[in-house]
């Protein structure tokens, strides 16, 4: 498990894509550090 301190502002834009989505902000978490792992490795 890894905690994770985000500025308010881009906290704020995580929720809402989430909302809009109806996807969990946990969902786009691991998918954007998923996606930026395989750029660098």
């Amino acid at each position: 498990m890894i905690a994770l301190r985000l500025p308010p502002e881009i906290e704020d834009r995580l929720a809402a894509l989430a909302r809009r989505t109806g996807r969990s902000t946990d969902d786009y978490a691991r998918d954007a550090i998923l996606d930026h792992l395989k750029d660098i490795e």
